[in-house]
């Protein structure tokens, strides 16, 4: 293998690590305020 593809190998995952990252930290930070959910069982309100 040479280098030039050595280095995109590397620098592809490091993407992927920071994708997956920035994902993670979206699903797990806080939200303030309230969820406001429809659906078939009537309207339900949350505080968050």
């Amino acid at each position: 293998m040479n280098r030039n593809m050595l280095y995109f190998v590397i620098g592809a995952l490091a993407v992927a690590a920071g994708v997956l990252g920035y994902r993670y930290y979206l699903d797990h930070k806080k939200s303030d305020g309230i969820q406001i959910d429809i659906g078939k069982g009537g309207v339900s309100i949350e505080q968050k």
